[in-house]
């Protein structure tokens, strides 16, 4: 089974990720650090890709990872409903104060 891990850090602006298989007998694997670096290139077909899921884990790889950013309300959906939410509170607060 493979299970993301994330922690948030706000006091240097980023979200570490650890990305663990557990195996059928119990052993665990945490895979290596990678150093994601952007370098201007041209986008096409031929690009070579940043990550390739392979084998028959690929499609629960990026199921987990879904899972784990819901889990840490980290989805842009979720942030989108927190902000309705804070919108509309605000909207009624007005019409309390100023009795609009």
């Amino acid at each position: 089974m493979i299970k993301f891990y994330f922690e948030q850090r706000p006091w240097a602006l980023e979200t570490a990720l650890w990305i663990a298989r557990d195996s059928a007998s119990g052993e665990r694997a945490i895979a290596k650090p990678i150093d994601l670096v952007f370098e201007k290139r041209e986008f096409s077909v031929a690009t070579e890709p940043t990550i390739v899921f392979k084998g028959p884990h690929a499609l629960t790889i990026l199921n987990e990872l879904r899972a784990s950013l819901e889990e840490m309300n980290l989805t842009p959906d979720k942030k989108k409903q927190e902000f309705e939410a804070i919108k509309y509170h605000l909207e009624d607060m007005r019409r309390l104060v100023f009795k609009e």
